[in-house]
């Protein structure tokens, strides 16, 4: 009884192993550039958000960082093919310290944020894995505002 109790975990394991893998098979590799103000974006992240059409049910919202104006989204962590919100964030890349008089203070590695999040929509295919991002002066952070 042992071993056929045994036989049917495995075989339990091994089928959502299957449906797994199949599932993801269709996940799609994206990279691509951002810049602002005419210049690589210094550090930050894009999220990529699907929408309805996505017919992928297994399709999940993926966040990926932006390094020096690029990024990369791995096959293994990629989207479905369809349409997504494309959200964009970034920040200067300038060490701000903590506050020593604030307890609760901590430094942030980011830097001040450059702009505003960039949002758009976008449609992934198998044909179309590179982007090129510019975001628009228009969107800058509401810190950059006083110095217009």
């Amino acid at each position: 009884m042992s071993f056929e109790i045994n036989r049917y975990f495995v075989l339990f394991l091994l089928s959502i192993l299957f449906v797994t893998s199949c599932s993801r098979s269709s996940l799609m590799e994206i990279r691509g550039t951002v810049e602002f103000d005419g210049k690589p974006l210094p550090i930050g992240s894009i999220q990529f958000m699907p929408r309805l059409d996505v017919k992928d049910r297994n399709a999940i919202s993926t966040t990926c960082e932006i390094h020096e104006g690029h990024f990369h989204l791995s096959k293994k962590f990629g989207i479905a093919p369809g349409t997504y919100d494309v959200s964009v964030f970034g920040f200067d890349g300038k060490l701000i310290e903590a506050d020593p008089t604030d307890e609760e203070s901590i430094p942030n590695s980011l830097g001040k944020p450059l702009f505003a999040a960039y949002s758009f929509v976008h449609v992934f295919d198998h044909e179309n894995k590179e982007m090129k991002i510019i975001v628009p002066k228009t969107n800058r952070s509401r810190n950059d505002l006083s110095d217009r």
